[in-house]
């Protein structure tokens, strides 16, 4: 990066000997040469998250996240460590996503980063609720009351709680965050909306989990994720059992096993034998 750097900084010089004598244009500084460089990494790195292409995706994550570090700039180097981690994670590679997201502790990021940043750690702590627990605290401790990512950590909470055993906890925490309304982004709504049909169906009231879960298949829907409507319609197949709807649970099958042909998740290996 140092050669780039004096490379650049050379060339810039002999240009601008050039300039003063033409009526050209000036030419970019070494400082706007890497931000235009790393703005187009970070164009690329989402485009290639986009289309699931998470190896090209975190190659441009890495490379926007160099070109941030060599201009000092904290807040685009907390947004390219959490596009690298997800890469990451996606790659199935948690070790790596952890030491990405190790150096947010600082205060150099935005409060918002480090909130995701322990948002995401959590997550890779699961199912181990004491770490998570650990990482989520931190998170809220740095994300204000009114914090952007509010609901995700709600829903994480209630997620932790109902894996250890607090089915009324977890239950209060998911129906906070759907009192907000539509104030909360629709994906952290359909969330929630799982979530309760989870816990509705851990305390024998599966009829009520339905009521729930339908209305989380149809923000899902919305949202074309075919991750989140596999972990549905599985869902829709405990449901069904516990209600003994034998129509119910063939519907579940049938739109499981349709999603399952095009995208491998959580909950295909259920109709993998019919």
């Amino acid at each position: 990066m140092r050669h780039l750097l004096s490379g650049l900084v050379a060339g810039a010089a002999l240009l601008g000997l050039l300039a003063a004598c033409s009526t050209t244009p000036a030419p970019q500084t070494p400082a706007s040469v890497l931000a235009t460089q790393a703005r187009g990494a970070m164009v690329n790195a989402n485009r290639a998250s986009q289309q699931q292409r998470w190896d090209d995706a975190a190659v441009q994550w890495q490379a926007a996240l160099s070109l941030f570090q060599a201009m000092d700039d904290w807040g685009g180097q907390g947004e390219a460590r959490l596009g690298l981690a997800y890469a990451q994670v996606k790659m199935h590679q948690p070790a790596n996503a952890v030491k990405t997201l190790a150096p947010m502790d600082s205060t150099l990021f935005r409060p918002v980063q480090r909130a995701q940043a322990g948002y995401q750690l959590a997550l890779l702590a699961m199912p181990d609720t004491q770490m998570a627990d650990a990482a989520l605290a931190h998170a809220r401790s740095v994300c204000s009351a009114d914090c952007a990512i509010a609901p995700q950590l709600d829903n994480l909470d209630a997620r932790i709680h109902l894996q250890q055993g607090d089915a009324a906890g977890a239950l209060g925490l998911a129906n906070g965050v759907l009192a907000r309304g539509e104030g909360v982004p629709m994906v952290e709504r359909a969330h929630a909306l799982r979530l309760v049909a989870q816990i509705r169906l851990q305390q024998g009231q599966p009829a009520a989990g339905w009521q729930a879960l339908q209305q989380g298949i149809v923000m899902d829907r919305t949202l074309a994720n075919p991750l989140w409507l596999a972990d549905d319609f599985a869902l829709q197949l405990d449901l069904a059992g516990a209600m003994a709807d034998q129509a119910l649970a063939e519907d579940a099958r049938v739109r499981l096993r349709s999603v399952c042909e095009v995208v491998a998740a959580s909950g295909c290996e259920r109709v993998a034998a019919h």
